[in-house]
Formats: structure tokens, C-alpha cells, sequence
């Protein structure tokens, strides 16, 4: 083979040579002119392009554009080529290169070509990278560092980093809507500052809660403006129980994610509690985008829910409340103090390099001192927590405890039932009334050849199998047991209020 003309040039080195008029020699040329540059994700079926700052999803047809501009060198490389018939040969093989059918093949080639493909788990994957405007952040330290394309970092917060700014109208609007309570301050800029990372150690989920007109959803979309790829903006259905599941596309959006909030949760609806454990114990998840494979991933991101109305908890174990963080947006500013959204954001993204370094700040003391929950928040959450214990409201109003209390386990589901719909409240299954009752400490055990019984437990208004409930006093002695008799012997107390006297009637 003749050598071209740039060859003879000394020290000089041609990529093309002996590439192959085909479409794996196209694919080969492909990859030398703009290989380091791209990557390819088969699970995600999805290219992405080196910007100078992060590999971004190619949404606009960049891969394409190259995949031509690599068929318009070939003409260069025909050019240079000094023998007349490799010359005709490459001039050719470019003409026929232009055609559509081809630049698919090099464009479909190049994404099993060397150094091409990425894998979901290799973008994005130190926790503790934070990807800004003028450099890497290194979030373990508050140092910024060039930005680099082995780092495979795929998103960007729209900030420039400069530890020494400030931000006063962030700090005012804080310090107002928290009512100068400092520690709620502090524990919202720790929170933040977890939320910068890719952690999950907290396992928390933040509601902030409030009747409206108190900063809570301006709070949440500065938070969001701030960290731009970083956050995500999901529906209310992630996070709240839904009659049927779709494709969980919703949840594989949020791949990456470090910040994701909902707001809003209409009134009565239930908290998905099955998903908050999975997006929140750090352990892999499955999704998949439509008509797309099925991938695995660890949720980076923290949930933050911002409504006037608290999702309905039906669950009472450790498992959901430990995650659960109610924070109070208790503050309702006056319409006379009011400014409308939008110049109220607009002031906040004039500081956002200042809130940045108040944020970085939050992560430094986060990592050495943690959360620090305040007592505002976990009296809240205890409060939350007590009102949604619906069996724990039915104790209260229908059963009396004590160790010399029974009551057949028949006879106490009913009444929980009734007590239910008498509430508007959906009845839990009775294995699963059983089952919580039994995580009470009250003991369930079966009287010989007769019913179960429960023990330390036992009906305010005791009845026999055929009568309806009646409410009348809390106060009812311990029910005998007789199970070769048809009806069970009860005692009924009757106060009078007006005279305080007492009886007991036996039935």
C-alpha cells in the first residue's frame, strides 16, 4: 500500500491507516475521531457526551452529528491519500458512507467499540462528588477540584462553588418562617447538607407540614433550583399508596437523584409505606423506563414531602416511624408580609452560590455531629405517630387492660369492626389485628375445647353472640369463662351519674 502524503511527514502517525472500507473500519474511524468523547449505556439504551464539565444525556442528536462529520473526514483522508487508486477507493466508500443505512451501522457499531460502553453503576458513583459550575466538589472536605471525565459524573448543580459567599435574604426567610427557633434552622441546613450527598445512612424521610402561606414549598423548589440535575420533582403517587402499579418508571427517573420532593398529598390519602422502606433502607431497587430492560440500582436520593394535609400511617412498627420526620411549618406569614413567588425565588437564585456554601456547611457539620433532631421535630412525629395508631384509638375507647382482663377473640374483632366503620376507618384483616395485638403484649390462647381468648385485654361493653354492641361504662368486670353453656356469663357495671351509686348487672 502506497503511503499518503501527511504519513511521509516525519514522526507523523495516520489513525486511518489500514481502516477497512467497511462499516466496523467506519465504526474504528468513529471512535478514533470522537471516541473519548461518548459513551453508551445498554441497560439505559442511551448515549451520553463529554461537555467539558459532565457526561450529558445526548437529547439533542449530538451522536449523530458526529457520526457525520466523521463521514465528512473521510473525504480528508481520501485527500491525503497518495496513491490514485486507494484515493478513488476511500473517495467512494465516503460517497456511499453519507447514506443513512450506513451511518446507522457506525453509529450502532461504535457502542460495543473499546472504552465505549458504561455500565448504570459506573456513572455517578462516589456519594461524596458534588458536580458544580466551576469544578468537583468534594463534599468529605468542601474542596473543589477541576472537573474530570473519569469521574463519569452525568449531572450538574448550576452553581458556581465560592466557600466565602453569603446569603442574607436565604438566612432571613429561614430564621422567619421558623420563628427564630435556631434549632430548626440548624437541623433544616443539616438536612440540606445531607441532601447534597449521595448517602443514605439516615434513612429518613422529611415531611415538612404546615396549613399553607409558610415558606414550605418555596423552601423545597430553592433547595430544588439549587442542586439542579441533583433534584427531582416526582408526584405524590411515588410516594403514596395507589389502587394499581404501573411500570415504575416514576422510580427510575430518580436514578442519581439526591434531592427528590413531592408536595401537596391530598387529604386522606396513605402513605405507600412498603416503597418508603425500600427507597430508604439503602438496599438495591429494581425499575425500568418504558419499553426499556429492567435495571438494578441504590437509591442516592433523600424524600422530602411538603403538604398541608400528613399522609395517613397505618403501620405502627419501628420499620416506618424510625424514617419518619415531621418537621413544623407552623409559621403563617401575614398576607401584608407576603411577596409573590416568583420575585421571592428570584432573589434566592441571586444567592445561590451563597446558599451553596451555607448548604456545604450543613453537610461539614452533619458529618461530625449528624442530624441532631430537635425536640419541635420529635414531638411532632410522636404526636403524627399517636394520632394514626387507629388500634391504639380503639383500645382507648372500647377495651380495658389489665392482667385479669379477657376477652374472646371472636367478640373483640367484631367490635373492632363496628368501631371501624362507626369511624370511617378501614379495618385491618384479623390476622393482622391479631398480629398487633400480640406485638401489644397481650396473649392469645385457646380455652379447652372452646374459642380463643385474649388475655389482658378485655371489652368495655362485653356482649353475648347475639346482641349488638352497646356503649355504655368503661368500667366491666372479667368475663367468665363457661364454654359448655350456649351464652356467656357478663357483668354489666351502671353508674348513675347524678347519684354516683352503682350496680352490677349479671346477664
Amino acid at each position: 500500500m502506497a503511503t499518503s502524503r501527511l504519513a511521509q511527514q516525519e514522526g507523523f502517525h495516520n489513525p486511518f491507516e489500514d481502516l477497512h472500507t467497511t462499516d466496523l473500519g467506519n465504526a474504528r474511524r468513529f471512535l478514533i475521531a470522537h471516541g473519548p468523547d461518548l459513551r453508551y449505556c445498554h441497560p439505559f439504551q442511551r448515549w451520553f457526551v463529554w461537555d467539558g464539565r459532565r457526561w450529558k444525556e445526548d437529547l439533542a442528536g449530538e451522536v449523530q452529528a458526529r457520526a457525520k462529520d466523521t463521514v465528512r473526514r473521510m473525504y480528508l483522508e481520501a485527500a491525503s491519500e497518495e496513491d490514485d487508486r486507494r484515493r478513488k477507493d476511500l473517495a467512494k466508500h465516503a460517497l456511499r458512507s453519507e447514506a443513512a443505512q450506513k451511518i446507522r451501522a457506525m453509529v450502532e457499531l461504535l457502542k460495543t467499540e473499546p472504552g465505549i460502553p458504561v455500565l448504570p453503576e459506573e456513572l455517578d458513583r462516589d456519594p461524596w462528588l458534588l458536580n458544580c459550575q466551576n469544578g468537583t466538589l468534594d463534599l468529605r472536605t468542601g474542596e473543589l477540584r477541576p472537573h474530570d471525565p473519569r469521574d463519569l459524573l452525568t449531572r450538574l448543580a448550576p452553581v458556581v462553588y465560592d466557600p466565602n459567599a453569603t446569603c442574607p435574604q436565604w438566612c432571613a426567610f429561614l430564621d422567619r418562617i421558623m420563628a427564630g427557633r435556631v434549632d430548626l434552622v440548624t437541623f433544616l441546613q443539616r438536612a440540606v447538607g445531607y441532601s447534597l450527598t449521595g448517602c443514605t445512612d439516615e434513612r429518613v424521610c422529611f415531611i415538612l407540614y404546615g396549613t399553607g402561606a409558610n415558606g414550605k414549598t418555596t423552601f423545597l423548589e430553592t433547595v430544588a433550583l439549587l442542586l439542579g440535575d441533583y433534584a427531582a420533582r416526582t408526584t405524590t403517587d411515588t410516594l403514596l399508596a395507589r389502587d394499581r402499579d404501573g411500570v415504575p418508571n416514576d422510580v427510575a427517573r430518580l436514578r442519581g437523584a439526591r434531592f427528590v420532593y413531592a408536595s401537596e398529598a391530598e387529604e386522606g390519602r396513605r402513605l405507600a409505606e412498603a416503597k418508603i422502606k425500600d427507597l430508604t433502607g439503602g438496599d438495591t431497587i429494581t425499575a425500568r423506563f418504558m419499553r426499556a430492560e429492567w435495571f438494578e440500582f441504590k437509591p442516592e436520593f433523600k424524600l422530602w414531602l411538603g403538604t398541608n394535609h400528613r399522609p395517613v400511617i397505618r403501620g405502627t412498627d419501628a420499620a416506618i416511624w424510625d424514617r419518619i420526620r415531621l418537621i413544623p411549618f407552623d409559621v403563617r406569614i401575614p398576607e401584608g408580609e407576603r411577596l409573590p413567588r416568583r420575585e421571592l425565588m428570584a432573589r434566592f437564585e441571586a444567592e445561590l452560590s451563597g446558599i451553596l456554601a451555607w448548604a456545604v456547611r450543613g453537610c461539614l457539620d452533619w458529618q461530625k455531629h449528624g442530624l441532631g433532631v430537635p425536640d419541635e421535630v420529635r414531638e411532632a412525629t410522636g404526636a403524627y405517630r399517636a394520632e394514626m395508631d387507629v388500634l391504639a384509638h380503639f383500645l382507648e375507647e372500647c377495651c380495658t387492660v389489665n392482667p385479669l382482663a379477657k376477652a374472646r377473640a371472636g367478640d373483640l374483632y367484631r367490635a373492632y369492626v363496628e368501631w371501624c366503620e362507626a369511624n370511617g376507618e378501614r379495618p385491618l384483616a384479623q390476622r393482622n389485628f391479631g398480629m398487633r395485638l400480640a406485638e401489644r403484649g397481650f396473649e392469645r390462647r385457646r380455652s379447652t375445647g372452646g374459642p380463643f381468648w385474649w388475655y389482658g385485654i378485655g371489652l368495655v361493653n362485653q356482649v353475648n353472640d347475639s346482641e349488638p354492641i352497646s356503649h355504655i361504662s368503661r368500667e366491666s368486670t372479667v368475663q367468665e369463662e363457661k364454654p359448655e353453656k350456649r351464652f356467656t356469663k357478663v357483668h354489666f357495671l351502671h353508674s348513675d351519674r347524678k347519684t354516683g351509686d352503682r350496680e352490677v348487672f349479671e346477664v
